[in-house]
Parts: structure tokens; C-alpha cells; sequence
């Protein structure tokens, strides 16, 4: 198997204890693709990547056979699933069609919508585009790592399906995809994953833009389990961590003591030097020998990369222990960075 490197972690560990071989790699769902399809061929191998095989969309249909039989054949007004390969949403619609031919429901279809993340919506700008076909999506960036998918095989069915059955495409951000999850543990007991998230989030911004009306039947599709994602929410955010914001390791600290204080620690950190002078007149405030001698209290800081001062440098290398002090720090600031 393979998969991107910065994968959520416990994806990794339950696969190999499933026996498989996993390989991680560099970049995102699409630069693992195209290194299996390589191996594949170099080596023999059967490729089964999503819709490279004919099973998968089969298996998926089962989700529409079920949402038809539990509602007693007759389907939901809309459907909101979480769009990353969208093998799930072709497989629905196929489904139905096949349950009108043998008889189990009539005509009438849900309306489709696809929900993706803002740093990942490539069926959303294709359908609201006209696009008969998806363009690649750069730069690709959501801790939902299910919807972290910049270009769909299957793209074409997807949007073919969102166009006959009257639905449409919608993305929510890093924020609302937090709050989808928080919302369907209070409401429902349900821990969600982030794609569920997003779908619960999508739901009410559809609900505000006139798409669903209080009196339609919709069907939620949740994908996974929270807890499989809980070290991607907590670096989104969860927890009201002020040191991420949208999925990324923030850049916009001013004054890092007070705007994060895991960062800083518990002293006080400032951009300005001893007396109250900014750091870049302490010499001319100091004189050349008196300012050399608070060299060793300021540093970089790792943010912003602006000089900042503190009255006690040595305690910041263990703050945080049980999160790993300051080496853990740094090597998440490169990790983000890159």
C-alpha cells in the first residue's frame, strides 16, 4: 500500500497490522498513485486504485441499497457525501438506476451533492464551471485526509451525477469541517470523522443558500471514525490550539507571548529589549558593549522569524515536555514550513 508520509498515523499502524507492506511517500494522494502505478508495472502487479479495478463501485453501491431499503424504498431528497475519489457517489447512483430497472423504487432520484474541503475542491470549481472534467487541483491542502484528493479518476461520473440529479458541489473550510465534528458528537453521539464533519457543516450552509428546504429528507454520509484523525483535528485546531489556524502552522504571531504561549512559554517574551528599547536600537541605546551583553537572550523567533527577547531563555527548551519540549517544536515548524 501506498500512501502520502503525513497521513494521520493510526491509518498506517492498523493497516500493517492487517499485513500489509505500506510504503509512505512524499507529497499527496496523487504522488502515491503514480509511484504504485509504477511499481505495479515494473513488478507485475494487479493495480486496485479507486476505479482502476471494476469492484470497488460495486461494493459502493450497497450504500445506495441500503439507504433504500431503510427508508422503505423510497430514497432521500438529497444525498451530501464526502468527495474525495467519489467512488461512493458514483457508486450510489449507479445503485438507483439499477434498483429502477428491477422494480424497487420509481423515477424519482435524490438530489447529489458533493462536499469538499476549500483546500481541496476540485469537483466544486469544475461544476460550478461548467467543466465536463475536473483540472488537477494545486496545492491541495485539508486535515481531512479523505477529501485531500486534487484529481478524481472517476471525475466526470461525479459530475455527470451532481448535473442530472439537480444537486451541486460545496466546500467548507478547515473551521466548519471542526465545528461538523463537534456538532454530530454533542447532537448524535457520534464521533466523526472529518469528513462526516464536512458533510454536517455543508448540510447547513445548503440549508442557508435555499438548496434544502426544513421539510427535506437528506442523508449524512460519515466515511470514518474521529478517532482515527484525531492527531489531523488537533493540528487544525481542535482544542482552540492557537498554534494552527486553517490546517497550517500560523505565521502572523505579533506578540508571541500572549498570542501563544506553548510557543513562548510562561516568560515574557517581546520584541523589545531590556529598558523597553526595540531590539534593533539597543546598541545605539546601549552603547556596542552593553547591548553584546543581551546577545544571549535573544533569538529568532520560529514564527515570525523576528528577534524577540527574553529575562530567561533557558527555561523555554523544557516547556511542554510531555509533548516533547522543544525539539517536538521544532521539528513540527519544519514539518509545516515545508
Amino acid at each position: 500500500m501506498f500512501l502520502p508520509r503525513d497521513f494521520a498515523q493510526l491509518f498506517v499502524l492498523e493497516t500493517e497490522a492487517y499485513g500489509a507492506h505500506v510504503e509512505t511517500v512524499d507529497g499527496l494522494i496523487s504522488d502515491a498513485g503514480r509511484i504504485c502505478a509504477a511499481q505495479a508495472k515494473e513488478h507485475g502487479w494487479y493495480e486496485c486504485a479507486t476505479l482502476k479495478e471494476p469492484y470497488r463501485v460495486e461494493g459502493k453501491k450497497t450504500l445506495g441499497y441500503e439507504l433504500a431499503e431503510q427508508g422503505e424504498w423510497t430514497l432521500p431528497d438529497a444525498i451530501l457525501y464526502p468527495t474525495g475519489g467519489g467512488t461512493g457517489l458514483v457508486g450510489m447512483w449507479k445503485a438507483f438506476e439499477e434498483l429502477e430497472q428491477m422494480g424497487f423504487i420509481g423515477p424519482d432520484r435524490p438530489r447529489m451533492y458533493a462536499v469538499q474541503a476549500e483546500g481541496c475542491a476540485p469537483m466544486v470549481k469544475a461544476f460550478s464551471e461548467g467543466l465536463e472534467a475536473a483540472p488537477f487541483w494545486e496545492g491541495a491542502e485539508t486535515h481531512a485526509h479523505g477529501l485531500r484528493v486534487p484529481s478524481a479518476l472517476g471525475d466526470f461520473l461525479i459530475l455527470r451525477a451532481l448535473r442530472e440529479s439537480h444537486g451541486a458541489g460545496m466546500a467548507v473550510s478547515e473551521e466548519e469541517i471542526l465545528q461538523g465534528v463537534r456538532d454530530a458528537s454533542s447532537t448524535d453521539g457520534l464521533f466523526v470523522a472529518p469528513e462526516g464533519g464536512a458533510c454536517v457543516a455543508a448540510a447547513r450552509k445548503l440549508k442557508a443558500s435555499g438548496h434544502l428546504s426544513p421539510d427535506d429528507t437528506i442523508g449524512l454520509f460519515n466515511t470514518g471514525t474521529g478517532y482515527k484523525y484525531v492527531e489531523n483535528m488537533i493540528a487544525a485546531g481542535w482544542g482552540r490550539s492557537p498554534l494552527f489556524r486553517n490546517g497550517k502552522y500560523r505565521t502572523d504571531f505579533d506578540r508571541p507571548q500572549t498570542d501563544c504561549i506553548e510557543l513562548m512559554s510562561w516568560w515574557e517574551w517581546s520584541t523589545h529589549g531590556p529598558g523597553g528599547f526595540p531590539l534593533d536600537k539597543l546598541e545605539a541605546k546601549l552603547g556596542a558593549a552593553k547591548a553584546e551583553r543581551w546577545q544571549s537572550y535573544v533569538l529568532d523567533d520560529p514564527v515570525t522569524s523576528r528577534p524577540v527577547f527574553s529575562n530567561n531563555p533557558g527555561d523555554y527548551d523544557g516547556y511542554n515536555e510531555r509533548f516533547g519540549g522543544l525539539p517536538a517544536l521544532r521539528e513540527a515548524i519544519d514539518i509545516y514550513r515545508r
